[in-house]
């Protein structure tokens, strides 16, 4: 509840409602078991672009994805070096 508040206070600015519908997919795939961060990515990333195309060219929702898309793909390649 207190997320929904603060999303309504920053007016639901992209990078925080992908902040927030990202940890609501984590939270989920913790207890379904078949969601991986990229999936959870992939996800958030469809859905922002149904709900509005245009988003596209919005310089917070690049930057906000591409970071996040940066993010994961490094984690990913860690973790495969780690368990080589």
């Amino acid at each position: 509840m207190f997320f929904a508040f603060y999303l309504y206070i920053l007016d639901f600015q992209i990078a925080a409602s992908r902040a927030f519908l990202m940890f609501c997919l984590k939270l989920l795939a913790n207890k379904v078991k078949f969601l991986n961060n990229f999936m959870n990515y992939l996800l958030v990333l469809s859905l922002f672009l149904l709900i509005n195309p245009y988003y596209i060219y919005h310089q917070g929702f690049i930057l906000s994805f591409l970071l996040t898309f940066i993010l994961i793909f490094i984690k990913e390649i860690k973790i495969k070096k780690l368990y080589k």
